[in-house]
């Protein structure tokens, strides 16, 4: 089993940051070529209705394992958009494994799908995603890179053109 470990700026993610005291700081495990997985349990804090976890907060866990696919490979992305399509009702405080792989890219476009299952393999929801992948030497890179750096020095209210 080998762990990825989130390497870039954003330390802060509410999923995957190591810095973020509030949110989950889960650790990616590589599974062949194009795949990642991540093991977590839900806490009773982010349910929807009683005992279940909230659909945001499933789709959140897709959206981060899908778009992780692509920085595994050391390409930067965002999301352009995800669907997901909600299976069984998750409940609160279990165990499960988010999964996601790479279906396709190219050089500017990344596609992925994402599963959430247990360790019986019943499957809670799915979904895909397309992402815009930043190229290294793109100037978005270095845009991405100051807007990070200046909104953290930066007051609430200055505005980004």
């Amino acid at each position: 089993m080998t762990r990825f470990e989130v390497t870039y700026a954003e330390q802060a993610c509410f999923v995957c940051g190591q810095k973020n005291q509030d949110g989950f700081r889960v650790s990616f495990i590589l599974d062949g070529d194009d795949g990642i997985y991540f093991n977590v349990k839900i806490p009773e804090m982010y349910q929807g209705y009683d005992g279940i976890v909230h659909g945001g907060m499933i789709s959140t866990m897709l959206d981060e394992v899908m778009a992780n696919c692509f920085f595994r490979r050391g390409i930067d992305c965002v999301t352009i958009e995800i669907n997901v399509r909600f299976l069984k009702a998750l409940p609160v405080e279990k165990d499960v494994k988010v999964v996601g792989k790479i279906e396709k890219q190219n050089s500017r476009f990344g596609f992925s799908t994402g599963w959430i299952e247990d360790n019986t393999g019943t499957r809670y929801a799915e979904g895909n995603g397309k992402f815009y992948l930043i190229a290294e030497d793109s100037d978005e890179v270095i845009i991405r890179k100051s807007f990070l750096e200046n909104n953290e020095s930066n007051n609430k209210n200055q505005e980004y053109k």
